[in-house]
């Protein structure tokens, strides 16, 4: 698996043709959505969950990890979908940093309500005083098999 990252604009870029007529072995790809495609920050959240950013949630520059905005946003999940559904699939943006000492908010909104095998969520990481929105994710999530 091949990630690019553009690191002066500190954002995944698309792999170059070149790159992967030489190095790739697949042809398929792993990553089926287009990372360019802006994933719209929740507005009025079903769920929701508050927490300090603390020392073991940054890396040396004091920004919060990547993986933590996941974290987060997957604690912010009814129990109900956690305890009977799987996550099929996960889109997320990174957009800007939450650094150490703010207080973030991790907002959940269900996007179709009606009761279908199929649960699909829309995601909003954003610090609590100043609204700037560090990341969004959208999942969709199916039914476990009895």
């Amino acid at each position: 698996m091949w990630v690019f990252f553009d690191i002066k604009r500190r954002r995944p870029t698309q792999i170059l043709s070149q790159v992967k007529e030489r190095w790739s072995i697949c042809k398929d790809e792993s990553i089926q959505c287009n990372i360019y495609k802006k994933i719209k920050p929740v507005v009025t959240p079903d769920f929701h969950l508050r927490y300090k950013v603390n020392r073991f949630d940054t890396d040396t520059n004091k920004h919060v990890n990547n993986i933590r905005y996941l974290q987060w946003v997957l604690e912010s999940i009814p129990d109900e979908i956690i305890d009977n559904y799987y996550m099929f699939s996960i889109d997320g943006r990174f957009i800007s940093e939450a650094t150490y000492g703010q207080t973030v908010i991790s907002m959940t909104q269900m996007l179709h309500k009606e009761d279908s095998e199929d649960k699909s969520f829309l995601h909003t990481v954003k610090v609590e005083n100043t609204g700037l929105v560090c990341a969004t994710a959208q999942t969709v999530w199916r039914k476990l098999k009895n």
